[in-house]
This record gives structure tokens, C-alpha cells and sequence, in this order.
């Protein structure tokens, strides 16, 4: 069986679960890993590389649809990146047996498309949660049949703890450190604590929330690391793991906070949809219902080891039954093999996307019959944005056109 993996890059929780999954396949599937722009984080290009898997970046559009034509499935690993966006709508795919998988969770902006599920032949979610996603309400009992879920969420292994000496107790944050995603309350939550703690954090820093964290009563706290090539080795030196994302946060698998929990470490985090479907509260972490509850849940394993070790060791044993890769890679087995039974198929995706990057980037700000949002030109960047499509397609007039 062959099959192509198309994805706008292989950084962050996408690498990991495409490594981390392929690592866990029968060797008589034939993977080949297309990239969409070039690589900047190799590390998990390296890891396929590895494997004996080839990593290909596109010359261009034709140079993705000659591959399509030869191979047994094209999977899409789908975020609202530009350059996915653009491959998806003017790429001239042959008729295809074609899977997306979804690593966004569809809940809020950036949203999915209903037309995408319908124009392809199976759609996987990343979490079961986006079952909860205003898109899965567009869908006819037909297009249900054709949604799985597949995890792609993973921890790590054969974790050993570092014996460190810390003159306070370490919080923890590792993620993308952006209002975007991560809840600006982290830093006020932290503030308040009696506990005089040190917060590091770990992952891509914009300059904004450093400026954010000076304006607090504490900001000798603040630790900023930038992005870490070992994660594990971070981590090792944290008490207390503190994961609180925006309301609206576009996440699925989180990998940080499996990642975390697989090392054992409390976790605490905000009663997000997303969030909730991960940590059972009181059970392997605990969930605030608000900012202020955070600060006492936070507070109340600071000053309890035992209740630390008992949390962690609950959140090991969650990771290891529900985030084993091997059922990732059985579940998509069981996709793949029953989707060759069935013959390729033609799908327009330019008809539900449209034909510019404008078209592009308003159909993961709105759904089919909704009104136009208020567009955040202030967001830098950030994967998926205004700002993201305005770099990425530098001059375009149709963007020029949103005012």
C-alpha cells in the first residue's frame, strides 16, 4: 500500500504524530511525506528520514498532482495554513481515494469547511470532541458514516526524572507562547500565587507576552526559554504543569500536555472543550472552572508532594492506555485497507474554497450562511491568520480587498 502524505510543513504537533505514527506501521506500507514550503524544524523530518521514509518538499502544484496520480492514498494533514489552502484549491487532482486528517478541532475559527468532508472520500478528526464543531451540524447521516478519529496526540517513553536542585518550585508552560493560543491569565495566575514559584516557559515567545509579563507585580518569575530541541529534558525540571489556552484555542491532540502527563507531572488547565476531553479533574489533573481557581488548585499541589505524585502517576497510566501510537496506527490500517476497496474519486475543493487567497482565508473565518466576523488584525503571524496569508501571498490584491 502506498501512500502520500501532503502537509504545509512538518513542525510541531504534525511532525510528532506523523513520526511517531509511521514509527508504529507494518513496513509493507510505503510512505513518501510531501512538504508544501520549506522545512525550518528538521527534527522530525530527520526522524522519517530515519525510518527510511522519503521527505520531499513540492516544486510546485504539478509537482503535487503527478505524485497523487501514483499512489494508493493521499493524505492531507490539514491545518488552515496557506499554502494548504492553496494546494487544496487549485492543485488538478486526479480522481483519488483521499483522506484529510484533521489537526485543528474545527470548534472555533479557524473553522472546517462542511464541503471539505463532503468532497472527500473519509475525514478524520484528531479528537473526538470536534464531533461538538458547528460544521458537523452541516452534514447529512451519509457524510457522519464517512468521520473517524484518529489520536495523534503522543507522550514520551522510558522518561527518566533528573534529580535537580531548584531554589523555588517550577512551573511549567511549554507550548506556543501567544495570546492566540495560550491564555494571557497564565501570567496573572502565576502573580497570585502565595507560593513565591519560578514559571518557565518553554516554545516560540512573542515579544507581546513578554511585555505582558513585565507589567505584573512579579515579573522576576518569568523564566523564557525560546523553543527546546528536548522537551522531556525541560520538563523534567518542572513541580507543576500549567497548561491554561484561550477559550477559543483551535487545538485537538495538545500534545504539551500528553507529553506532560506521560511524565507523570500534575497538570492543571482551564475547563476548555479540548482540555476537558484529556483531564478527568481530581483524577490524573485538575481542571479550573476560572482564573481564580486555578490560583488555589495550583497552590494546593505546591504544597502537597503526595498529591502530586498521585495525580502524576494516574496521568502515566492515562497516556499509555489512550495515546499509544500503535492505535493510531491501527486505526488508520484499518481506514487505508478498506479505502482501497473502493474506487478513486474526483473532488473540487476549489468549490468550496474558492479561487484566491481571500476566498481562501474567509472560509476559516465563517461558516456556509454566517455573517462576517470582526477580522483581528493585531495577531501577528500566528499560523492561519490575516497577517499569515498576507506574508505567505506578499502583494495579492484580493487580500488588499479586506479592509
Amino acid at each position: 500500500m502506498k501512500v502520500l502524505h501532503i502537509a504545509p510543513h512538518l513542525g510541531g504537533g504534525i511532525g510528532k504524530a506523523l513520526n511517531v505514527v509511521s514509527s508504529a506501521l507494518p513496513i509493507s506500507v510505503e510512505q513518501v511525506f510531501l512538504l508544501l514550503e520549506q522545512p525550518i524544524d528538521k527534527r522530525h523530518v530527520e526522524g522519517l528520514q530515519a525510518q527510511g521514509f522519503p521527505v520531499l518538499v513540492a516544486e510546485d502544484l504539478d509537482h503535487v498532482a503527478r505524485l497523487a496520480q501514483d499512489t494508493d492514498i493521499v493524505q492531507f494533514e490539514f491545518i488552515s495554513h496557506p499554502r494548504m489552502l492553496e494546494c487544496l484549491a487549485r492543485t488538478q487532482f486526479p480522481a483519488m481515494r483521499s483522506v484529510i486528517w484533521a489537526h485543528t478541532s474545527g470548534l472555533y475559527r479557524p473553522y472546517i469547511q462542511p464541503g471539505l468532508i463532503e468532497q472527500t472520500s473519509r475525514f478524520v478528526f484528531s479528537s473526538a470532541v470536534s464531533w461538538l464543531a458547528p460544521t458537523v451540524d452541516y452534514l447529512n447521516k451519509e457524510t457522519h458514516k464517512r468521520i473517524s478519529v484518529v489520536n495523534s496526540g503522543f507522550g514520551f517513553d522510558n522518561i527518566q526524572p533528573l534529580q535537580t536542585k531548584k531554589k523555588r518550585p517550577v512551573v511549567g508552560y511549554l507550548g506556543t507562547a501567544s495570546f492566540i493560543k495560550m491564555h494571557p491569565g497564565f501570567f496573572n495566575v502565576i502573580d497570585l500565587l502565595p507560593t513565591d514559584v519560578e514559571a518557565h516557559i518553554w516554545g516560540h515567545i512573542d515579544p507581546f507576552v513578554v511585555k505582558y509579563s513585565k507589567s505584573l507585580v512579579h515579573p522576576e518569575r518569568f523564566i523564557f526559554h525560546g523553543e527546546s530541541l528536548q522537551p522531556d529534558v525541560a520538563l523534567s525540571t518542572v513541580d507543576v504543569f500549567f497548561y491554561p489556552l484561550s477559550r477559543e484555542h483551535y487545538g485537538t491532540g495538545e500534545s504539551a500536555l500528553i507529553e506532560a502527563m506521560s511524565m507523570g507531572l500534575p497538570c492543571v488547565v482551564l475547563d476548555n472543550l479540548a482540555e476537558r476531553e484529556i483531564i478527568t479533574h481530581g483524577k490524573n489533573g485538575y481542571i479550573g472552572r476560572s482564573l481564580s481557581e486555578c490560583v488555589l488548585l495550583i497552590e494546593e499541589l505546591l504544597r502537597s508532594a503526595k498529591l502530586r505524585r498521585h495525580l502524576g502517576l494516574n496521568a502515566i497510566e492515562y497516556v499509555q492506555a489512550t495515546r499509544n501510537p500503535a492505535n493510531s496506527a491501527m486505526d488508520f490500517m484499518l481506514l487505508w485497507k478498506k479505502l482501497t476497496e473502493e474506487p478513486p474519486i474526483k473532488s473540487d475543493f476549489q468549490a468550496v474554497l474558492g479561487t484566491k487567497p481571500l476566498d481562501w482565508f474567509l472560509a476559516t473565518q465563517r461558516l456556509p450562511g454566517t455573517t462576517m466576523p470582526k477580522i483581528d488584525r493585531q495577531s501577528g503571524a500566528a499560523k492561519g491568520s490575516l497577517a499569515h496569508f498576507e506574508k505567505v501571498f506578499a502583494g495579492d490584491e484580493s487580500l488588499s480587498q479586506l479592509v
